[in-house]
């Protein structure tokens, strides 16, 4: 069975993957070279560190912060009746074994062997298949001493209500959700990655439009591509990767690991703010009046 499982895996890999297509084994070992060599940073516990110089408790860390309470509880739980069965012979060892093998060989891949990877665990979230097979143990577990159907529909709805009450004051930013094990998203606040895709510049971008006038120029850090879609027309929007004064500019969005900066003395200032639970996740600087006059960027 597990060939037949590994079988339709390569199948579905390369039939979703056009990358693969003009040379499938080559590009996959491209790619998996690509992943391995794989140079950035990323903000970890406050620290701009390099994915050469990851720690080993960087996926646990992340995993444990990242996911819900009750998942975080039920995985330790079913973590435990999981050795107790196997030492006891009670489970199917070589299906725990599996399990085991789908968590482990990644994670020795990226502690042991020093992949690469950024912005939280994000390039990691297969490996969270098993951690949520594990909580399901614990799950089982708990289910079975409630006797009574209510009392399980109980249960089931108190390990959703954390998912539901981050998904409501978070939305349409769910992906920034921290638990309370860091005292949530403002706990997380200048710790850990949170909007890193920037796609809070839709919402900067409804409140520029109306301001903005035909021919301002608009200067995105980070990137431009979640802004310039929801641009009005006549606005020219340009890129900053991070390396460029902000200067020449009418409009600032910043985002990710650019907030937080002072342009004062380029005339911009801070006119509004893109948040969730007392978290900046975007930030809009105007031309203030006496800044330098703003020309246009080829």
């Amino acid at each position: 069975m597990l060939g037949v499982y590994g079988a339709a895996a390569l199948w579905l890999m390369y039939m979703t993957w056009p990358y693969l297509w003009d040379a499938p084994i080559a590009r996959l070992m491209e790619g998996i070279a690509f992943t391995g060599n794989v140079s950035a940073h990323t903000l970890y516990r406050g620290s701009d560190i390099s994915t050469a110089d990851l720690p080993w408790h960087y996926f646990p860390t992340l995993a444990t912060i990242e996911l819900t309470e009750p998942v975080v509880a039920l995985f330790v739980v079913g973590m435990a009746v999981a050795v107790w069965r196997w030492a006891k012979a009670r489970v199917d060892r070589a299906t725990l074994g599996v399990v085991a093998l789908w968590f482990a060989v990644p994670l020795v891949a990226l502690i042991g062997l020093g992949m690469g990877i950024y912005n939280n665990i994000r390039q990691l979230h297969f490996v969270l298949v098993p951690v949520f097979l594990v909580a399901g143990i614990g799950l089982a577990v708990m289910m079975a001493g409630l006797r009574r159907v209510w009392l399980q529909y109980s249960l089931l709805a108190l390990l959703l209500i954390p998912s539901l009450i981050g998904m409501v004051r978070l939305h349409p930013y769910e992906y920034v959700y921290f638990n309370a094990y860091t005292g949530g998203v403002l706990g997380a606040k200048r710790q850990y990655a949170m909007d890193y895709w920037c796609t809070s510049y839709r919402e900067a971008m409804e409140f520029v439009n109306p301001l903005a006038t035909p021919g301002d120029v608009i200067m995105a850090f980070g990137t431009d591509a979640v802004a310039r879609p929801f641009a009005r027309e006549g606005l020219q929007i340009v890129r900053n990767a991070g390396g460029r004064r902000p200067t020449g500019v009418d409009i600032l969005l910043t985002c990710a690991n650019w907030l937080w900066g002072t342009w004062g003395d380029t005339g911009l200032v801070r006119v509004h703010t893109v948040s969730r639970e007392g978290v900046e996740l975007a930030e809009v600087f105007m031309l203030a009046e006496g800044g330098e006059p703003a020309v246009p960027i080829p």
